[in-house]
């Protein structure tokens, strides 16, 4: 099932799998600093 290898994938980094009524969803930290994007032509 789709789910159980989503699982695989996420306990390999560090992120927490969270489900609230059927919809499953993580969050991952790439970075802890402040970063400014900018876009030129």
């Amino acid at each position: 099932m789709l789910i159980d290898e989503v699982k695989k994938i996420v306990a390999g980094i560090p992120a927490e799998l969270k489900e609230k009524k059927g919809l499953y969803s993580f969050e991952l930290t790439v970075a802890e600093r402040k970063v400014m994007f900018a876009s030129f032509r």
